[in-house]
């Protein structure tokens, strides 16, 4: 009896499983049934949407082109003409902005040029009075007996 008892369950077992595993296959393919249907009516909306969005596209389009083809081309010759007015003004101003700036920097380079200069002929003129006084201090040692000459007679005596 016990073997009866045994194969017995061991039958209610198998049944058990096999009526579980019945049960998950009906509710896998139910719950892919549901995901289908949600795929296609997700798929449907956003195709709606679409053709909503190209409608008003197309009208929108069709509503620019219509103010745009009303307008004549004489009031758009004269948007156009005032485009470019405003376009050379601002240019003539940035140019005018420019040339003032690049007189800025030549004034300074120019101030940067005559203070080098005054420098350096200073020094040079400095220089050349001691070449000069070391020159006339020679001849002096040269010639002893001799009156030393102003600088007035040095410069009349160098043009002759």
């Amino acid at each position: 009896m016990e073997v009866i008892i045994i194969i017995a369950f061991i039958i209610g077992v198998g049944i058990g499983f096999g009526i579980t595993y019945w049960l998950l296959q009906q509710r896998i393919e139910e719950q892919q049934r549901d995901y289908s249907q949600q795929t296609v009516k997700t798929v449907s909306e956003l195709e709606k949407a679409y053709e909503s969005r190209m409608r008003e596209t197309l009208e929108s389009l069709q509503t620019a082109y219509q103010v745009n083809s009303s307008v004549s081309p004489e009031k758009l010759q004269a948007q156009y003409q005032e485009i470019l007015q405003d376009s050379l003004t601002s240019l003539e101003q940035a140019c005018q902005n420019q040339l003032t700036e690049n007189n800025q920097q030549l004034q300074v380079a120019i101030q940067s040029l005559q203070t080098t200069y005054e420098t350096q002929l200073s020094q040079i003129t400095a220089q050349l009075k001691q070449q000069q006084e070391s020159f006339l201090a020679e001849i002096r040692q040269q010639l002893p007996n001799t009156e030393p000459p102003t600088p007035i007679q040095e410069l009349s005596s160098s043009n002759e």
